[in-house]
């Protein structure tokens, strides 16, 4: 488990188990692999949340495994709910936040899909389907997840798997985390920390000119509360620090402060932005002149409403 190599009568440091199964289907979104490795208790049984953890695994994979063996990387950018693999001319929908309204939104994906259904759907009932312009695909999914953690849902496609990169907000549900291992650099001298727990960061972001940005659009008006997640390299930060988050003609800008240790990681508050239906654009992320180094690790923009969503607008 997480940052634990062998087991401990008094080490409760567990994941919840959703989260090893979310971990899962990103891994399988982004090409990669994952090695679960578990430790025995002193008397060499397997320690019962171990138990629980692997077990609902395998659960899961019972109905799912389809959309994680045998997958390529996607070619679709993470969504607000959730992420994809694919398998030739298959896209596999992980969501990992149902919509409220029914309508799941899937933005950049060219292709045209012939039918859609749930994975779990022994009959594979299709589910209704609407394009919107030549970028966003609307799914009409029941009311209820099928699965809490991770449902998965099905879109097969007539001419292969195509898509245009970019990250479709959600402006009024979603989890929209844009991450710096995501982010395109602008500068030079950028380094990457090893992926672990507190350890997803980019360094560099202090020097002159660096930056680093995201292609973003929205579909729908709405109000994202932005807030940086970071730690310090040291205990104390030059006077005047600051991040500068830029979007359009909007810049929001925020005092860093000093975390006690790098890897403690720290929430910072930047303000809102308002965001209006457009084509792609650059949302970044910098430092004024003369910050110290500062470990970056994810900018996350909340939805301010979660209101009924307006029809889509292209």
């Amino acid at each position: 488990m997480p940052n634990v190599l062998t087991w401990h009568r008094v080490c409760r440091n567990r994941e919840n188990l959703s989260y090893f199964i979310q971990l899962l289907a990103k891994a399988a979104a982004k090409g990669g692999n994952i090695l679960l490795n578990i430790g025995p208790r002193g008397d060499g049984t397997i320690d019962p949340p171990d138990v629980a953890t692997l077990e609902s695994i395998g659960r899961w994979m019972s109905v799912n495994a389809e959309s994680i063996r045998g997958t390529q990387r996607t070619p679709l950018d993470r969504q607000a709910w959730g992420d994809s693999t694919v398998k030739e001319n298959t896209v596999y929908l992980h969501v990992f936040e149902w919509p409220a309204n029914r309508r799941l939104v899937v933005g950049g994906l060219l292709s045209q899909v012939s039918t859609a259904y749930l994975l779990s759907d022994p009959a594979k009932k299709p589910l209704k389907l609407e394009r919107v312009g030549s970028e966003y695909l609307s799914v009409r999914v029941p009311a209820t997840a099928p699965d809490a953690v991770d449902s998965v849902i099905v879109l097969k496609t007539t001419d292969g798997v195509k898509a245009k990169q970019g990250r479709l907000l959600g402006t009024h549900w979603g989890n929209n985390r844009l991450l710096g291992f995501d982010a395109t650099t602008d500068g030079v001298d950028f380094s990457y920390g090893d992926g672990k727990a507190a350890r997803y960061y980019v360094d560099g972001l202090e020097k002159k000119g660096n930056a680093l940005r995201w292609n973003v659009r929205v579909n729908e008006s709405g109000k994202l509360d932005v807030s940086i997640l970071y730690s310090t390299a040291k205990p104390s930060v030059a006077t005047g620090s600051q991040f500068v988050v830029h979007l359009g003609s909007q810049t929001l800008t925020a005092p860093i402060v000093a975390t006690s240790s790098p890897t403690k990681m720290q929430t910072l508050h930047m303000g809102e932005l308002n965001l209006q239906p457009s084509m792609l654009q650059d949302l970044s992320v910098s430092t004024t002149e003369g910050a110290d180094k500062i470990h970056f690790f994810e900018v996350d923009l909340k939805p301010l409403l979660r209101s009924e969503a307006r029809p889509l607008r292209h």
